[in-house]
């Protein structure tokens, strides 16, 4: 029996159609690999120092400390009524955070100044959010790759000593390395609960048991911050 040329085309057409079906079908039932981490993903928090004078290290430690234990207790706060208003759970997200930071941004420059005042010295203090290139670091056992992160950047007097960093979000600074020694437990609990993404889970976990844990170099894919530099030029 011969087949017509415009049959044959037709059939082929049918079969390419119902492999093609076939297979978006069988992706579909595959697991499908979690999605990466960007740079995107992260908030980081640095605080530099006016000079790499022993003083000056002390006084933006001091800063540091000060600044931590108000967003650490304002966030918190920030996350409940968060839940009390929306879906009832608890929860604490980057565009949550972001927001967060950008409204508080003067109170944060106010209350590194009056830690500056209070410990003796004049030095201007500004506070920023905006994307800046980071090299490697680590934080912990955790190992950040160089690029442009989004960061909260406050800048003690000309800003020229060393910097303290960590990571705002997920709030490693207040669950990780740096955590805070009198952290209430149930604090912790919250911070904890509060970030339902997955994505995060071996990076929490690695922090939170610091040096004595594995070792994590993260793999990120590394976007452009184009909206970050416009909103740190404003």
């Amino acid at each position: 029996m011969k087949f017509k040329r415009g049959q044959i085309a037709m059939a082929a057409l049918l079969l390419f159609a119902v492999s093609f079906y076939t297979g978006q079908q069988m992706r579909r039932a595959e697991p499908q690999p979690e999605p990466m981490l960007t740079n995107e993903d992260f908030i980081r928090f640095h605080v530099i120092a006016n000079s790499n004078l022993p003083e000056d290290q002390a006084l933006k430690q001091t800063v540091r400390d000060g600044l931590l234990e108000r967003i650490n207790r304002e966030l918190t706060m920030y996350a409940i009524q968060q839940a009390g208003t929306q879906s009832g759970r608890i929860e604490l997200t980057i565009e949550e955070s972001r927001q967060y930071v950008q409204e508080h941004l003067q109170e944060f420059a106010e209350v590194g100044r009056q830690i500056v005042r209070n410990n003796g010295y004049n030095y201007t203090v500004t506070a920023d959010i905006g994307a800046r290139y980071v090299p490697e670091k680590t934080y912990g056992n955790v190992t950040f790759p160089a690029g442009e992160y989004e960061a909260l950047n406050v800048v003690i007097g000309s800003g020229k000593g060393e910097n303290w960093w960590c990571v705002l979000f997920p709030p490693l600074c207040m669950i990780g390395a740096e955590a805070p020694e009198e952290m209430d437990a149930q604090v912790l609990g919250l911070y904890q609960q509060a970030l339902w993404d997955p994505r995060y889970d071996q990076l929490l976990q690695a922090a939170q048991a610091g040096q004595a844990g594995q070792p994590v170099e993260l793999q990120l894919k590394f976007k452009s911050l184009e909206y970050m530099k416009q909103l740190s030029q404003q």
